[in-house]
């Protein structure tokens, strides 16, 4: 598959619409996000459900919900086609649904928490650069962390977990951090490396539990990760990390047995985004790192008959042993 052509279902674990998706505001109803906003195949059951059946009746109630939506599939449509009015439609519903999310966050509470977060985790997918992605993340994770200690009712209580990262995203920033200086070519082959270890890690699984538990769309992912690099344009390079950006939202919220296979893929993911972590706004950078490595880690010890190891700078070299 050639990384251009990357679209949201070659993907697992993203929460997007169909890359045909021509979704206008009016349009939205229960059947069109049913359909055009799926839950991914590894998100736990009650997740699943209530995002097939209860985000349409947040949608049709909340416009910020239903017009960042919107925004979403057209950028979704947008990275697949590059087509210039799905770009339109993106922006334009994005301007349209910040202004009636800046509404519902002036009088936030229990009533529209969940709409207030939906519509924050949307406008997110539809960002344009680094910073419009920060912003998003920031205040949805804010956001999360006042339901939880107000003890708001949620129909999307995964959000609130512990494994969710991206909740304690807004307690992450550091702006006395310099930047990690951004090395491509570091970074594109330590990309390979981890990719190389992907694949290898069919041989040691098996192919079935290596498809079953996400490794093949994690080696496409990967694969698109070093496209992006390759790239000059700093937005292009953006745009072209959207589905990282996806994983790192879905990857916390997946449904996981506690098997090896899923630790492995715990490792081999946080591997790549701790590659890329100079990409991201510097602010951020320092304590991202530390979350991956500390996910690695705690992964590393539950994984039975492995040793996966990093070398002493980070370089996040992956070496699995099969010890049967």
């Amino acid at each position: 598959m050639d990384c251009q052509d990357c679209t949201p279902s070659a993907c697992s674990l993203l929460w997007c619409p169909s890359s045909s998706a021509h979704l206008t505001a009016s349009r939205i109803n229960r059947s069109t996000v049913t359909i055009h906003f799926f839950s991914p195949p590894y998100a736990t059951e009650l997740l699943k459900y209530n995002i097939k059946t209860l985000l349409p009746q947040i949608a049709a109630n909340y416009d910020c919900v239903k017009y960042a939506l919107v925004s979403f599939s057209a950028y979704t449509h947008f990275q697949a086609t590059k087509s210039p009015i799905s770009e339109e439609v993106c922006i334009s519903h994005a301007n349209i649904a910040l202004r009636e999310l800046q509404k519902e966050i002036d009088h936030f509470g229990p009533s529209n928490a969940d709409a207030v977060i939906i519509a924050s985790v949307a406008l997110t997918g539809a960002t344009q650069d680094w910073e419009q992605w920060a912003v998003f993340v920031d205040g949805y994770s804010k956001a999360l962390t006042q339901m939880r200690d107000s003890k708001y009712p949620t129909l999307f209580p995964d959000l609130l977990g512990e494994r969710f990262q991206l909740r304690k995203f807004s307690s992450m920033s550091n702006p006395t951090i310099h930047a990690i200086p951004e090395d491509r070519g570091l970074m594109r082959r330590r990309v390979t490396s981890i990719t190389d270890s992907i694949l290898d890690a069919r041989g040691i699984i098996g192919t079935v539990k290596w498809q079953a538990s996400g490794f093949a769309a994690l080696e496409t992912l990967a694969r698109t990760v070093d496209f992006a690099l390759s790239l000059e344009d700093e937005i292009e390079t953006y745009h072209q990390l959207a589905w990282l950006r996806s994983w790192m939202f879905w990857i916390d919220l997946r449904q996981t047995d506690d098997s090896k296979q899923e630790h492995m893929l715990n490792v081999h993911f946080y591997a790549l985004l701790l590659a890329v972590v100079p990409l991201f706004p510097a602010r951020y950078q320092e304590s991202l790192a530390e979350a991956c490595k500390r996910i690695i880690q705690v992964a590393k010890l539950a994984i039975s008959g492995g040793s996966l190891l990093l070398d002493r700078e980070g370089s996040h070299e992956i070496r699995i042993k099969n010890s049967t």
